[in-house]
């Protein structure tokens, strides 16, 4: 007889378990679906519109999101020579010239380079740029940290794509020409604005894989420089002329003003010539 209850309460527990465990597994199906919808809701609607994919996290990581920035001011005794080293510098670091600027005047001739180089070679690249031999005259590093501003803008274009979900969704509801042509527009609108946040994140990306170094290489021309006694004192003269000169045309500028202050004493001089004739031969008579 006990034999008998522990098997029938045997199978009563089993039956519960077996019970319980379909329940779970209806119960997790039933979630999983709930989070495809979710995840996809909207999507499944027919539209020719291209969402744009930021890709950013197969592009670089959010915390390495930094900007660099840096500066070289180089003194050279031959252009030529640290020129030609400097472009084998910017070969052998994998890097490229943005924008190029040759100079000559009678005081320099120099070039200044806007250089693209790998984040990663940017102190390497910096440390053979300075050991070309030219006079280091002026070096300078600046870093600016992106990390809230791509996330930020992530953000946004995340609810922007999921607004856009919904709206297509009502899209595909609407009876309406009307309603129909209302949707679509904020349809596109959102669209645009994924875009700009799209460019926005890919180019502060770009910005953080590739700094930026300006170089400025310059060489003084012999005798073009204003350092010796003769070319100061011809700059001084050329100075003092040129003062005349303003001076001059001052004046000529106010020539009306100078004209009536000069008839204005002139009459204030007369007039008191007349009235002390009198006065004078006064005095004489009373004596």
């Amino acid at each position: 007889m006990k034999n008998s209850l522990w098997l029938l309460a045997t199978l009563v527990l089993m039956s519960c378990n077996e019970r319980s465990g379909q329940l779970d597994s209806a119960t997790t199906q039933e979630r999983q679906i709930e989070q495809q919808t979710d995840d996809y809701g909207g999507e499944q609607v027919a539209d020719t519109t291209t969402v744009p994919d930021t890709g950013a996290d197969r592009l670089i990581p959010v915390a390495s999101a930094i900007i660099r920035h840096a500066s070289i001011r180089l003194r050279s005794t031959d252009f030529k020579t640290d020129e030609t080293k400097l472009k084998q510098i910017i070969k052998q670091h994998k890097a490229w010239i943005a924008n190029e600027t040759l100079q000559q005047t009678d005081d320099e001739k120099s070039s200044s380079l806007i250089i693209k180089v790998p984040a990663e070679s940017l102190d390497a690249c910096m440390q053979s740029i300075v050991a070309i031999g030219a006079r280091v005259e002026q070096l300078q590093v600046n870093a600016e940290d992106v990390t809230a501003r791509i996330i930020d803008t992530r953000g946004r274009w995340e609810a922007k794509r999921l607004i856009r979900a919904r709206y297509l969704d009502l899209l595909q509801q609407a009876h309406t020409m009307a309603d129909m042509l209302e949707l679509q527009q904020e349809v596109n609108k959102i669209t645009e604005d994924m875009e700009v946040a799209d460019y926005t994140i890919k180019h502060l990306q770009a910005q953080v894989r590739y700094s930026t170094i300006e170089v400025i290489l310059y060489e003084p021309m012999e005798g073009g420089g204003k350092t010796g006694f003769a070319a100061r004192i011809w700059d001084a003269l050329k100075s003092g002329a040129s003062s005349a000169v303003d001076l001059f045309v001052g004046i000529l500028s106010i020539w009306p003003v100078l004209l009536i202050i000069t008839l204005i004493l002139y009459w204030i001089r007369k007039r008191i010539g007349r009235s002390g004739q009198p006065v004078k031969g006064r005095v004489q008579e009373h004596l």
